[in-house]
């Protein structure tokens, strides 16, 4: 079976959007598909993990500058 990775993604950024924890991450628990391997697992699990903590980074910057979600220090040069 093949691993469609952008969803795991997507299933922790939803999972932030709508309030949930880290420890909510469904490949925190033991592998539920007997042909997994824990190396499979795990970046299962680390998939989810970025998704989560991308829309987490997302979330806190809109905080930061609520009107336009940029940064407000100033542009350096290039």
């Amino acid at each position: 079976m093949k691993t469609d990775w952008a969803d795991i993604e997507r299933m922790g950024a939803t999972a932030r959007a709508n309030g949930n924890s880290l420890t909510d991450n469904p490949f925190l628990s033991d592998a539920k598909e007997p042909a997994s391997t824990i190396a499979d697992w795990e970046a299962r699990r680390d998939t989810w993990i970025l998704g989560w903590t991308l829309e987490d980074a997302f979330r806190r910057q809109r905080l930061s500058n609520p009107i336009s979600g940029a940064s407000t220090e100033p542009r350096k040069p290039y």
